[in-house]
Order: structure tokens, then C-alpha cells, then sequence
């Protein structure tokens, strides 16, 4: 009857937001509600009471004098209505799906006023998802206690106002229910009761539903339940707010580490629920937030979606079959594709991959992946009908073409686009505006421009005035990574006579410029690891020289030696002989030593620690090695190898875990990249330099001959 009542006064809204004491009674209402207890009697019943404290607490939330509530009351709310539903692990299904569906609609309630909310963190808040009794697999927050059984009544106060325990006693016979343990030691450090909740709240109740999303291996279906509901709640919020993300640094940096890093980490299983729900996550990032993640989408096409969109290899005739496993895969692989058709779909997702990676002299070719992926899937295979996928995949070709025919509708004609002086890179081999030489293979051209593009990249494009000459100056990138494409087959051929060939067709200078080499090879793609790897390796002067001019092109300082060590050898592959090795480590270890002088007593400290590193790696991470080295054998070793001194402890610590835990890896050019920790971190690197942000939609239209490059690219 209470509950009963409690509800109507708020469904009725009988407590304006204009009356002074409104706040006081909300936090009452809230902290009445969530800590209740009466005793249990028979699970039907018990279930009724609980259920209609869950509308209660919903509705409180959701009336107009919910956005009162403070920050304490509303994750002590989300705290609550979570418990309810998986405390002790043997709720009802029915309860168990209100929990949910009710935490949905109370995310979605606060994400609607997140435009409305102070950018203000003086407060923070830890909403705990606890460990269900005999349910392993539910997820918890870092550092969550397990919920206890106490003898002494489950209701019990908790002993940390942080870490309530399960108010469950199932050893009692007047067993006492709480949705919440007793908060009255309520943490200082929320807001007082009368001061509305903040962005504080929103970004903790953002973290507690990105704690769900996270998978064991093997993972059972429990544990794929309750992944898929935080990606719900992910949802909501995004679905809720997600234009407002941005606006909140504090929110869109969650957004670009945690969420991503999280969702990367379970959609590669192909788990079909979770990849469902990372699917709808990911489109709908992709709608609200797209130009600030560039990097994490690059991410998820490369490491999720087009490896599972490719689907099962054919079967080997004869081959043993795994029933279950192959409806999984083909499942995995039709959302994958969904999901890529979906976001071709969007008007600006292929105008996105052309422009801000096909166009960019440091990203993979997007465009063309997706592009060729759709065309080979689209044909059945030989013996097989036309199938399901087979239509998706033309679904997707024909979302592409359908959105270049739409933003070319009103295209300006061909004359006027070119700049004065421009290459018509358009025009057919050997034929070229302005004196200009065309794209033919044979043709020679300006190393100038070439360079130039390189240095500049999709940066200097991106800081031109949107239209025709930034149009010219992402179409001119195109055509340089073609190039540079083509010198790399070459080279990958034949080192010699790839470098002859870049000669002549003015790639090069005649003779060789040391610089100019190592600036083709730290930004060429496709070069294959191995071959530069012997090349740079070789002690001929002048390798030597292009050697430390490519070392040169990296910047290390304020970087750590193994990272520094990763970042350096990510281009390419160590050789074999153990004095080449030592030769490339020699020039790295003088290149780091001068962007860092501080952190290393001279040049040959930094390369002992450097080779004492490859041999930790190997140690690590050879499955022949049987008796792995240990950190104190670590540090024993590298005693007294910095300039005569100790290296600190902490510093040899940190590059042990970090080596024993991610290891320095090439993977080949032609596999799709998996994502390592160190892979990560560059990727929240370049979040924080600007290079995570894609550049805005240039212009209204795209001129006609552009859009033939870019449909036969």
C-alpha cells in the first residue's frame, strides 16, 4: 500500500519542482525506497513487492522533480534496481527482465538531461555490480566485494559505505529483504541531497554499464547475457543523448577507451547475441559521434567486421564438420554484414572511408576493403544458388552507388574544378592538365609533389578552406598512396631494382639521397617487414646512413625505452644475424638517447637495456622456452648497466609486466591487424593529438569525374 501510494504521488505529479522543499522530499522518497525491508514469505509475493519497488524507483527518476535527485540518490537508485534482480542468483526470469528493462529506462531518463548538465567532476561515485551467489559468470566493477550471506541477518549494515553486501539471508527463517544495504555512512563525497545530479553521476553510471561488457573464454551463456545487456544500456544512453557525448570531454574520452576497448575485446568471438548488440552499438556511435572516431572505427572494420562479413572457409571435401560451430559462424558472419550494409546506408559513410582514409597516407584503404568484400561476397559460390548473403553484399553495392548518384545530383560540371596549375590525375595515362604528367605507370613525375603530400598528409587537407582545393589536394593524396603502392611491389620484388625504378620515374634523385630512402620507407605501405628489415640490416654505408635517417623519422621523446622499442620495430622485421641486429639497435639506442638524455645515462645503456628487452620478449613468448625468466632475474641482469649504475626498480618492473603481458609482435602486411595493448595505446595516443578526428564533410557535392575514381577505385 505504501509503494502503492508512494507511486501515485509521483506518476500524478503532486510534488512540483517549483516547491523549495521539493528536493528534500525526493531525496526521502529515494532513500526510503531503496532501503526498505520487510520480511519474506513466499517468492510470488516477495516477487510483487519487489517489482512494484522497481516502478517506484523508475518513476522517481522519470517525473519532472527527478532531475532534483542528487548525485548519491540516483546511483544508490541504479545500485538498487540492479540488486533486485540478480542479489542472490535465484530470481524469477520475470524479475530478472524488469531489473533490466527498468535500469534501460532509468539510463535513458538521465541521458535525456544530459544537455542540461553541469561539466563540473567534483564528486565521483562507484555503482557496484556484485558477484550473484552461484552465479560466477554475472560481471562485477573493479574491486566489488562479493555479496555475503551473513548469519546475522542479510539486511545487515554494510561495513564499507562503498561496498554494500547482498541483503539476502537465505539461511533464516524471517529471512529480511533490502534492494539496497544500509547507506547511512553515505560517502562525503557526493553532492548534498538538494543539489541536483551532475555529469559526476552520468559518466559512473556510464562506467557501470561498460563493467558488463566483457567475456571469459570459454564463455557461457549467462556471461553472453549479461555482455549483451550492458551493451543495451550503452545503447540507450547513446540513443538518448548520443549527440551530446562530444560536448563532455570527460564522457567522449570513456567513449574512445573504455566502450571501444571493451567492445573490441568481445565482438572478434562472433558470439551471435553479443555481436548483435555490438552491431546496433557501433551504428549508432558511429551516427551521433563519427568525426571523433576515426581510429576506433578503423578498429572495428578491420579487427570485428570485415573478418567475420568474409564468413566459414569452404569445407574440405572429407572433412570432419562441426554443425554448431558453422551455424554460429554463418550467423556471425550475416550480422557482420548487416551491420556494414547498415552503415553504407549512411549518407556519409562512404564519403567518411574515401576521405579520411583512402585519402590518407597513413590509414589502410577502407574504401576499397569494403568495396571489394561487398563485390567478392555478392556472386554465389560455384554450385550454390543465390543466398541471403549474396543479397545482403548487393544491398551494401548498391547503398554506395545509390548515395554518390544523390550527392551527385546537383554536381557542378567538370570544367572549373581543377585548380590552376592542377595535375588532372583523372585524365588518362600521359595525359594531363597544365603540362602535367598523367598516372600511366611509365610516367614520370614531380618527387616535389610526391613529398610534399607526404610530409603534409591528411593534416594539411584537413587545415585548407573546404571545396574545390581541398578536394584537389585529398585527390592528389590518392594518387601519391597509389604510387608509393606500386614503388613498394617493386621494392618487395627486388630491393635494387625497385629503388632504379623510383629513379626513374623521378621518385628518387640520381644519386641516391639517404633521406629521401628512409622517408619512402616510413610511409610506403605495403612494404613487406622481412625484406626491409634485411635491408636496413646491411652494412654498406650507405644503408647505414638511410638507417639512421629513418630512425631519425621517429619522434621518442618523452616516450619510454620499450615503447619507444615497440613503436620502432612495428615497421618492420629484425633480421636473423645477430650483428645486424646489433648494428639496428646501435643507431635506435643513439636516437633515443638524444631525445631523451635525461632518462638514460649515455647511448650504450639505453642499447644494452634495449637487447636485454628483445631477449625478454623471446624469453616471454617462445612456447620452446620451458623455464620462463623471472623479474628478479630481469633486474639482476641489467644491474649496473646504466652508465655503471642501477636502473630503478620501478622503471625495470614496469617494462617487465609490460613485455610479459603484451608482446612485441610483427604481424605480416597482409593479415588483418589483431589489436595488442600496445595497439591500443596508440590509439588513445592519437585521440589525444588530434589524429582520432575525421575531417568534416568537405563539400555539398561531389564533382562527377571524382565519383568515377571513387566507384572504380
Amino acid at each position: 500500500m505504501a509503494l502503492s501510494a508512494v507511486h501515485k504521488v509521483l506518476k500524478h505529479g503532486l510534488i512540483s519542482e517549483h516547491n523549495p522543499d521539493a528536493a528534500e522530499a525526493m531525496h526521502c522518497i529515494a532513500d526510503a525506497v531503496t532501503l526498505c525491508r520487510f520480511e519474506a514469505t513466499d517468492p510470488d509475493n516477495d516477487d510483487v513487492v519487489l517489482s512494484k519497488i522497481l516502478h517506484v524507483l523508475l518513476e522517481s527518476v522519470r517525473c519532472p522533480t527527478g532531475a532534483l535527485l542528487s548525485d548519491d540518490d540516483v546511483c544508490n537508485i541504479v545500485q538498487a534496481c540492479y540488486r533486485i534482480g540478480h542479489q542472490s542468483g535465484k530470481e524469477s526470469a520475470l524479475l530478472r527482465n524488469l531489473s533490466r528493462h527498468t535500469l534501460r529506462e532509468i539510463v535513458q531518463s538521465v541521458f535525456k538531461r544530459l544537455p542540461r548538465l553541469s561539466d563540473a567532476l567534483n564528486h565521483a561515485h562507484h555503482i557496484d555490480a556484485p558477484v550473484p551467489p552461484h552465479t560466477p559468470a554475472s560481471p562485477a566493477s573493479p574491486g566489488t566485494k562479493e555479496g555475503a550471506d551473513s548469519e546475522g541477518g542479510a539486511g545487515a549494515d554494510s561495513k564499507d559505505g562503498d561496498e554494500p553486501e547482498v541483503a539476502a539471508n537465505t539461511n533464516k527463517e524471517n529471512e529480511v529483504i533490502s534492494p539496497r544495504a544500509d547507506a547511512t555512512a553515505a560517502a562525503d563525497e557526493f553532492t548534498p541531497h538538494g543539489e541536483p545530479f551532475g555529469l559526476a553521476c552520468v559518466l559512473e553510471i556510464f562506467r557501470f554499464a561498460c563493467s558488463f561488457i566483457s567475456l571469459d573464454d570459454p564463455a557461457d551463456e549467462n556471461a553472453e547475457t549479461m555482455c549483451a545487456f550492458g551493451l543495451q544500456l550503452v545503447l540507450s544512453s547513446l540513443e538518448s543523448a548520443g549527440d551530446d557525448f562530444a560536448k563532455h570531454p570527460a564522457l567522449l574520452t570513456l567513449v574512445q577507451d573504455d566502450l571501444s576497448r571493451a567492445v573490441l575485446a568481445v565482438a572478434p568471438a562472433g558470439n551471435p547475441p553479443v555481436l548483435a548488440a555490438t552491431a546496433a552499438t557501433v551504428l549508432q556511435m558511429y551516427m551521433v559521434m563519427h568525426h571523433d572516431l576515426k581510429l576506433q572505427l578503423e578498429a572495428f572494420l578491420r579487427v570485428v567486421l570485415l573478418p567475420l562479413a568474409e564468413g566459414p572457409k569452404p569445407a574440405v571435401p572429407g572433412a570432419k564438420t562441426n554443425t554448431g560451430q558453422d551455424t554460429n559462424l554463418a550467423e556471425s558472419q550475416r550480422i557482420a554484414l548487416e551491420c556494414i550494409v547498415d552503415l553504407c546506408r549512411q549518407p556519409e559513410f562512404v564519403p567518411d572511408l574515401y576521405v579520411n582514409y583512402d585519402c590518407d597516407l597513413e590509414r589502410p584503404n577502407l574504401f576499397e576493403e569494403v568495396c571489394a568484400l561487398l563485390s567478392r561476397s555478392a556472386f554465389p559460390r560455384e554450385g550454390s544458388g543465390v543466398g541471403q548473403t549474396n543479397l545482403l553484399c548487393l544491398e551494401g553495392l548498391l547503398a554506395i552507388v545509390g548515395g554518390i548518384a544523390d550527392r551527385s545530383a546537383d554536381a557542378p560540371p567538370v570544367d572549373g574544378f581543377l585548380v590552376d596549375g592542377e595535375v588532372d590525375f583523372t585524365a588518362p595515362s600521359g595525359v594531363g592538365s597544365a603540362g602535367g604528367i598523367g598516372v600511366g605507370s611509365g610516367a614520370s613525375f614531380d618527387a616535389k609533389e610526391v613529398w610534399s603530400a607526404v610530409d603534409g598528409g591528411a593534416d594539411a587537407a584537413s587545415g585548407m578552406p573546404g571545396g574545390v582545393q581541398r578536394a584537389h589536394r585529398l585527390r592528389r593524396n590518392r594518387d601519391v598512396k597509389r604510387r608509393l603502392i606500386s614503388c613498394a611491389e617493386h621494392f618487395n620484388k627486388s630491393p635494387k631494382k625497385g629503388l632504379a625504378y623510383m629513379q626513374e620515374i623521378g621518385l628518387l634523385p640520381d644519386p641516391l639521397d639517404a633521406s629521401t630512402v628512409a622517408k619512402f620507407f616510413k610511409h610506403a605501405p605495403g612494404l613487406e617487414k622481412e625484406t626491409l628489415g634485411e635491408f636496413l640490416g646491411d652494412p654498406k654505408e650507405f644503408m647505414v646512413d638511410v638507417l639512421k635517417a629513418y630512425c631519425g623519422t621517429f619522434n621518442f621523446t618523452g616516450v619510454t625505452l620499450d615503447k619507444a622499442l615497440r613503436s620502432f620495430l612495428d615497421g618492420f622485421k629484425l633480421p636473423g644475424e645477430a650483428q645486424k641486429i646489433s648494428r639496428i639497435l646501435e643507431v635506435f639506442a643513439a636516437r633515443y638517447h638524444e631525445a631523451n638524455p635525461g632518462a638514460v645515462a649515455d647511448a650504450d645503456s639505453a642499447y644494452v637495456l634495449s637487447y636485454s628487452i628483445i631477449m625478454l620478449n623471446t624469453d616471454q613468448h617462445n612456447p620452446q622456452v620451458k623455464n620462463k625468466m623471472t623479474l628478479e632475474q630481469f633486474v639482476r641482469n641489467n644491474r649496473g648497466t646504466n652508465g655503471g649504475s642501477d636502473w630503478p626498480r620501478e622503471t625495470l618492473e614496469y617494462i617487465f609486466e609490460a613485455i610479459a603481458t603484451d608482446e612485441i609482435k610483427l604481424e605480416s602486411t597482409d593479415a588483418s591487424p589483431a589489436l595488442s595493448q600496445s595497439r591500443w595505446n596508440d590509439i588513445v595516443r592519437g585521440c589525444a593529438t588530434g589524429k582520432g578526428r575525421m575531417m568534416v564533410r568537405l563539400f555539398l557535392f561531389l564533382h562527377g569525374q571524382f565519383l568515377t575514381d571513387v566507384v572504380f577505385c
